[in-house]
């Protein structure tokens, strides 16, 4: 996934190979005008923490105080879950976010993050795919603010008839799930009677005072960044992004970069 953030940085979101043959999640960032931004990261990339297996990152939420949200899988032992990360302000993965720089949906053993992006109403909604039971299934988590946690509010089955993978999409204040070899027939978002989270928790981190959301502020201000992540447009970034994708896909050292799927 590619997206700019407010300053106009381009990031690119994928993996990288490792030493040991195994492969890490990473976010590159660009210069407006297509060149690495070395000044962030290791020289323009943010390696993320793996735990116990290889990762790939699927797609990033940049937040108006420079930091990153970053969403993906980790696989470790033949299980694939569905994995995220903060990025901190320098461009280095945020070790006290989740359980040593990274939040699992541990009891989704075969599962992986599509996409993350804010509604109107500031909550975060990420669209994961999972496999299991032979079936695979689309599920919406939403990450509102002040939940520690995203909790998962709809769950349904990945038509037969898709190619995938599924997209998640806001039209007319209604969530909706598209393929995006045929966008003309969307499916309507079920929600659950009953939310449930199989996200593990954060640990235990201190808030200061001067950090803390205001009520009338509609912006996400979840466990996941400490000042509000601005309003995103997924049809406005895309717009804004398209003259530099042949320079940033030129220039990604993650050329082999790839999106696990659950089959």
């Amino acid at each position: 996934m590619v997206h700019s953030d407010a300053a106009g940085h381009i990031l690119v979101a994928g993996s990288a190979a490792l030493a040991d043959g195994s492969r890490s999640a990473v976010v590159m960032r660009f210069l407006s005008t297509g060149q690495i931004d070395t000044n962030w990261g290791d020289r323009g990339q943010a390696m993320l923490p793996e735990g116990r297996g290889a990762s790939v990152a699927t797609d990033v939420l940049p937040g108006a105080d420079g930091s990153v949200l970053v969403v993906g899988a980790v696989e470790d032992n033949g299980s694939q879950r569905a994995s995220i990360w903060r990025i901190a302000i320098p461009g280095h993965a945020d070790r006290l976010f989740g359980r040593q720089g990274v939040m699992l949906a541990a009891p989704l053993p075969q599962s992986q993050v599509l996409s993350v992006q804010q509604g109107t109403s500031g909550a975060l909604q990420l669209a994961v795919q999972t496999f299991e039971g032979g079936t695979s299934w689309i599920e919406m988590h939403r990450w509102a603010a002040g939940d520690a946690v995203p909790r998962r509010v709809a769950r349904q089955e990945f038509p037969q008839q898709w190619v995938g993978p599924a997209t998640l999409v806001l039209q007319r204040g209604q969530w909706f799930w598209i393929d995006p070899s045929r966008p003309e027939n969307p499916v309507a978002v079920v929600l659950l009677k009953d939310p449930d989270s199989p996200w593990s928790r954060m640990d235990p981190r201190p808030v200061l005072a001067a950090e803390a959301p205001h009520a009338q502020d509609r912006a996400a201000m979840s466990a996941h960044a400490v000042t509000a992540v601005a309003e995103q447009s997924n049809s406005t970034q895309w717009a804004s992004m398209t003259n530099w994708l042949g320079m940033a896909a030129a220039g990604l050292l993650v050329a082999g970069a790839v999106v696990w799927r659950s089959s």
